[in-house]
């Protein structure tokens, strides 16, 4: 049975699944907490949560495209694309937030972060991670028929 573990924020629950495949997995469980810890701070942290959570995703996203590149993934450009996307705004944000719109930084840290993670994982990551779990398979296969 899948596990999954839910990313809450405010009244609602977003379901994040498992997609089984452990360095991804475990990139965002490490995400999901970073977002736990900074869902609370205080007016004057939301500029450092936000930038927290921009380095643990530009983290995660550089060993995702590593392992796309590495395995020859075919939507890695699109992907890529997504990464870079959400990067460039999170950074208009955390700037506008800084030059005093408090209230965009902490609408985005609290509700489009999630909501735009959820549905990152269980649209681009899961195929990604079919991907690399069928590129593992076919060498598991060539490797015990050159057995």
């Amino acid at each position: 049975m899948r596990r999954r573990r839910a990313m809450y924020h405010g009244d609602d629950s977003i379901d994040l699944p498992i997609l089984g495949y452990a360095e991804i997995d475990d990139d965002h469980q490490l995400i999901w907490r970073v977002w736990q810890q900074v869902l609370g701070v205080a007016d004057d942290g939301v500029v450092g949560a936000l930038r927290r959570v921009v380095e643990v995703l530009a983290q995660h996203f550089m060993a995702e495209e590593a392992l796309m590149k590495a395995t020859g993934f075919p939507g890695a450009d699109c992907h890529r694309a997504e990464h870079d996307r959400v990067l460039a705004v999170l950074e208009r944000v955390i700037q506008a937030t800084v030059a005093g719109n408090g209230p965009l930084g902490r609408y985005v840290l609290v509700r489009e972060v999630p909501t735009w993670f959820a549905r990152h994982v269980t649209g681009m990551d899961r195929l990604t991670v079919l991907w690399l779990r069928g590129r593992a398979t076919a060498t598991d296969h060539t490797l015990t028929a050159a057995a």
